[in-house]
């Protein structure tokens, strides 16, 4: 299975006390969108933020179940929050898993990139999945 041009909208309710930063906890939802507007999967996820060792810049350690209509997945990775030379976005890369449905027992790898930010609660990716037996 390959899906390619997704539009990933995720919903982000950050836990902290204080401007956002290294050790804030954030709980997400999220809805995947194919090339047509229509909806391909829900997902719910949890990130932590911290520093990356090399240059302090924002990263995040995601993990979220998908919720498609035919079956669920897994994945975990570290994700770029910012971009330290301020340029685009690089694309994140990370391990998936399927957990049931036609998505058992396979494997593969799910992609994002961040495009935009409309406001501080919500992110929009770009988005791709491919998954083998």
């Amino acid at each position: 299975m390959y899906l390619e041009n997704l539009r990933e909208v995720c919903h982000t309710t950050v836990h902290r006390e204080t401007r956002p930063g290294v050790g804030h906890h954030v709980t997400f939802t999220e809805e995947l969108y194919d090339s047509d507007g229509g909806l391909v999967a829900t997902s719910e996820g949890m990130a932590v933020v911290f520093g990356d060792p090399e240059d302090g810049s924002l990263m995040q350690l995601m993990t979220a179940t998908e919720k498609f209509t035919d079956g669920v997945i897994s994945w975990t990775g570290t994700v770029r929050q910012e971009n330290p030379a301020g340029g685009e976005f690089a694309v994140n890369e990370f391990p998936v898993i399927g957990v049931s449905g036609r998505y058992a027992g396979k494997t593969g790898t799910r992609t994002l990139k961040f495009v935009e930010r409309p406001d501080e609660n919500t992110t929009i990716a770009e988005a791709t999945l491919f998954m083998e037996d």
